[in-house]
């Protein structure tokens, strides 16, 4: 005789939530085609870039750069680890630097080292 196979339960989704799916993944299409569109029209518009032969020099000369220091700190591991004790260190601020980092700009606000050879004792912690 033939085998009974158990009937699989079909989930029931409410009706408001297959509508919503279905707008959903027409709306995401939709913006899927004009973002191909608009890739298609800049690449029209794009010309071929050419570098320089003197930027691949000095490519390789930035990359030797970086292993050479990399190997560097192969040699003196320790060399930017901070001190296990709490330490004491006086900042001066000696010289103005233009287009240095946000970052850099407000940890010298924030040292209060706004004027050139102002100074403050800070507390290294580890």
């Amino acid at each position: 005789m033939a085998e009974v196979e158990p009937r699989k339960k079909i989930l029931l989704v409410p009706e408001n939530l297959l509508k919503k799916r279905k707008a959903y993944q027409s709306l995401k299409a939709t913006q899927a085609k004009q973002v191909l569109l608009q890739r298609k029209e800049q690449k029209k518009g794009e010309k071929l870039k050419f570098k320089q032969l003197e930027w691949f020099l000095h490519e390789s000369w930035w990359q030797l750069r970086d292993r050479v220091q990399l190997r560097q700190l192969e040699v003196k591991p320790h060399g930017l680890e901070v001190p296990d004790k709490h330490s004491l260190a006086f900042v001066v601020h000696i010289q103005m630097i233009n287009r240095v980092s946000l970052l850099v700009q407000r940890t010298i606000a924030r040292l209060g080292l706004s004027k050139i050879f102002s100074h403050v004792f800070m507390k290294v912690t580890p």
